[in-house]
């Protein structure tokens, strides 16, 4: 039997700030598009009429961590947030004795995150 070991890491809150404008087509673009779209309008209408107690519980942040979560939450309904490959992007303990940096690039892609 030649199947090919799938690894499912648990996303992290801890993530790495920075990234790129998207460039290209992904792996999932063409089946997750129309869900995409339906999230990003929902996101935006919420962001757009939570009260600050919503904001706070949705985004389990407060203060400077709030308006950081709600602008990124903005840029991404707009269609203009970073991106970044999620092995650069999660951080935390997995993350750390994953070590995804030292793996060759066909192992990482062999790293599936449901998040």
């Amino acid at each position: 039997m030649s199947a090919r070991l799938v690894v499912l890491v648990p996303p992290s809150q801890g993530m790495a700030m920075g990234g790129r404008r998207r460039i290209g087509h992904g792996r999932f673009d063409d089946a997750l598009a129309h869900e995409r779209q339906v999230v990003a309008r929902a996101l935006g209408a919420f962001v757009s009429g939570a009260t600050p107690k919503e904001l706070e519980a949705t985004f389990g942040a407060r203060g400077a961590l709030l308006e950081r979560a709600v602008a990124a939450a903005r840029v991404f309904v707009e269609g203009g947030a970073p991106v970044l490959p999620a092995w650069r992007r999660y951080q935390g303990v997995v993350w750390t004795y994953l070590r995804p940096a030292a793996l060759t690039p066909g192992s990482r892609r062999r790293i599936l995150v449901p998040s």
